[in-house]
C-alpha cells in the first residue's frame, strides 16, 4: 500500500515529546502545553484529568480545529478514529476516576497549539498532558 504525501513528509520529520505530570490549573483558567510554530504532524495527544469538567482546544494553523469539553469529545468518539474520550477502568471494569481525551493523526502547515481549560469552580491537577509530534 502506498503512502500519501503527508505520510511521507511525516516520516522524515524529527519527533518532539511533551510529557507533563501533575499540572495544576486554576478554576476557569487555561494552560497551553504545546505551542509549535512550524509545519509538522501530531501523532497523538492525551489528557488525563481527575474530572470530566475540562476542555481541550486544538488550534491548527491559527484556527480553532477542536475546542470542546470532555463530554462533547465523548459524544463523537464513536464516529471517528482520530478522537477517543473515556473513563479509565481497572482490569475488572471498575471506574478509576480518571478521564482521558485522545486526539491523533493531525497534520499542520504553520503551527499547532494544544491547551486545556479547567471548567470547574476550583483548581484541578491534570495527571498527565502528553503530546507526540513530528517537527
Amino acid at each position: 500500500m502506498s503512502k500519501s504525501v503527508s505520510e511521507l513528509a511525516a516520516d522524515k520529520l524529527k519527533i518532539g515529546i511533551v510529557n507533563l505530570t501533575d499540572q495544576s490549573v486554576a478554576a476557569g483558567a487555561g494552560y497551553a502545553f504545546l505551542s509549535h510554530y512550524y509545519p509538522g504532524y501530531l501523532d497523538e495527544c492525551y489528557v488525563f484529568s481527575p474530572t470530566e469538567s475540562f476542555s481541550l482546544r486544538v488550534i491548527l494553523d491559527g484556527s480553532d480545529f477542536f475546542n470542546q469539553t470532555y463530554a462533547q469529545y465523548k459524544e463523537i468518539t464513536q464516529i471517528t478514529k482520530s478522537i477517543a474520550a473515556f473513563e479509565e477502568r481497572d482490569e475488572d471494569g471498575n471506574p478509576q476516576g480518571k478521564y482521558v481525551v485522545q486526539i491523533k493523526d493531525l497534520s499542520f502547515v504553520e503551527s499547532i497549539v494544544l491547551s486545556v481549560k479547567n471548567n470547574t469552580g476550583g483548581s484541578i491537577t491534570f495527571e498527565r498532558l502528553f503530546a507526540k509530534y513530528r517537527k
